[in-house]
């Protein structure tokens, strides 16, 4: 799956937080997460992206889905 498709994918999901996070994961899968972010920026501003940082531990606290 492409940056491209995986934002679309999104999309058309509409989750309240989107996160790449199979780029360099797989040999042939080494995208830049940026490509993705600025792709759904642009398609998809009501959507919420963020990208992680290698080694750092995302706490999301009071999260909850709607």
């Amino acid at each position: 799956m492409t940056y491209q498709e995986a934002a679309d994918l999104a999309g058309a999901v509409k989750p309240q937080l989107t996160i790449p996070a199979h780029f360099d994961m797989f040999a042939g899968n080494c995208e830049d997460p940026k490509l993705f972010t600025d792709y759904m920026r642009i398609k998809y501003p009501h959507l919420k992206t963020i990208v992680c940082e290698y080694g750092r531990r995302l706490v999301m606290v009071g999260w909850r889905q709607a």
